[in-house]
């Protein structure tokens, strides 16, 4: 999360006031002296909402309009066991298939695949590959 600061109207801004809200309900309120926070601990299965407001030695000022809504990632399932052949078409290779992960958020999915031994792999979007064992 990151924001502008606004004018200081002559006092320098002491400190910022972060609101989290999910359902228009405030689930969070974080202080910080940036213009620049990491929030954390967010619900991978909820959209979140984030407003920002500005204090100096006046006071608070009014908090910002209400920012875009985001839905935290959140980390995959593991994929289920891979099978693994000899390859067909030439020596060296071995075809490694495995099923999908049912659901991904954001920019997924790719799979990294790694054999025993070797360094790892980033496969495009589909859960099949050939590599070299």
């Amino acid at each position: 999360m990151h924001w502008e600061p606004p004018t200081d109207n002559g006092d320098a801004i002491d400190k910022y006031w972060l609101g989290v809200y999910t359902n228009g309900e405030l689930v969070k309120a974080i202080d910080t002296t940036r213009t620049t926070e990491t929030v954390e601990n967010l619900s991978t299965g909820s959209a979140y909402k984030f407003r920002v407001r500005a204090t100096n030695k006046a006071g608070p000022g009014l908090a910002s309009p209400f920012s875009n809504e985001v839905i935290p990632h959140g980390v995959p399932d593991t994929p289920n066991a891979p099978t693994a052949k000899i390859g067909s078409t030439t020596s060296g290779q071995a075809d490694v298939t495995w099923n999908d992960i049912p659901q991904f958020r954001g920019n997924g999915p790719s799979y990294v695949i790694q054999a025993s031994g070797l360094d790892a792999r980033t496969s495009a979007t589909r859960p099949r590959t050939r590599t070299r064992a």
